[in-house]
């Protein structure tokens, strides 16, 4: 057993090496203090797939043009960076970049084009009322200055919406940590997102010894409004099969997303044991992860 910033790795070998030794460079590109934030929500939900298919659905944004095409005006699918590494088969990474439009639609959408559509499929969070809000019918936009970028407009939005929250100087901040979707994998399950905002947790795991379900769990870890004062963590609360994660109204702008991701799964389970070659066909880019995730398993399998 070992923990790490404010959770607990069980390995039920007594010979297995080192928890420091197996994550290898991971705290090294893992750089927010996960002990310093507390657990807002969990929330979890038997999906009709394996957990190996589910976690290869979040772990690439090749699927955004056909999976969430309301993204693509200002979410640079195709532009996503992913870090795979040889020699550190236990982790990876991918960042998605946000406040600019996909390589798909660039051509055809304005700088104005990805500040309105961001609002209208964001969450900006009101001091105020206390809750995420979306932009509403005849609210103004924010002016993007000339010569300058709606990615721009929205990194400055969200500083000062972090600073009127937390008590916190973000100015310093990069705008990739208040923007973009940088979520890392430490093999087998454990999908911490990075970033100054807060913090997105997935876990997926057999359901059981049924090969064609899986437990999915989503996890917000959150800043305490006030430093030092830590909330009491969420306890998980279970989805029903016949309900859609956009019903958990916690889950805001999100939970429609997730509907989205978990549409495809069932197919997918489906097409997998259909398919008469052996193994599967991978994008030589765009879905490194997931190739190095299920090397990294093979690898395992074989010891």
């Amino acid at each position: 057993m070992a923990t790490w910033r404010g959770f607990v790795f069980i390995n039920m070998d007594p010979y297995a090496e080192s928890f420091d030794s197996y994550r290898g460079t991971f705290d090294d590109y893992y750089i927010w203090p996960l002990e310093n934030r507390y657990k807002s929500l969990h929330i979890g939900k038997v999906l009709p797939c394996n957990w190996k298919i589910a976690q290869d659905a979040f772990i690439e944004s090749f699927h955004v043009i056909a999976t969430h095409p309301q993204m693509l005006p200002w979410l640079a699918d195709a532009n996503s960076q992913y870090d795979v590494m040889a020699d550190q088969p236990h982790w990876n990474r991918m960042i998605n970049i946000q406040g600019a439009p996909s390589p798909h639609v660039a051509d055809s959408v304005t700088e104005e084009d990805v500040l309105e559509t961001f609002y209208d499929s964001r969450a900006f969070y009101s001091a105020a009322q206390g809750r995420d809000l979306v932009r509403q019918e005849g609210d103004e936009l924010p002016a993007i200055p000339p010569g300058g970028t709606a990615r721009q407009v929205l990194a400055e939005r969200m500083r000062a919406q972090l600073a009127a929250t937390s008590q916190q100087d973000f100015s310093q901040t990069p705008d990739t940590e208040l923007l973009d979707a940088i979520n890392y994998l430490l093999f087998p399950n454990f999908n911490p997102w990075g970033g100054a905002k807060s913090n997105i947790i997935y876990r997926f795991r057999p359901n059981g010894l049924d090969p064609d379900s899986c437990t999915a769990e989503i996890i917000f870890m959150s800043s305490p409004k006030q430093p030092g004062e830590m909330p009491p963590p969420a306890k998980i609360r279970w989805v029903p099969e016949d309900m859609l994660f956009a019903d958990v109204p916690e889950l805001g702008v999100l939970g429609p997303v997730f509907d989205q991701d978990c549409e495809n799964l069932p197919y997918v389970q489906q097409g997998l044991k259909a398919m008469r070659k052996p193994g599967i066909t991978l994008a030589n880019y765009q879905e490194s992860r997931i190739r190095h995730f299920n090397r990294t398993l093979d690898q395992w399998m074989d010891k």
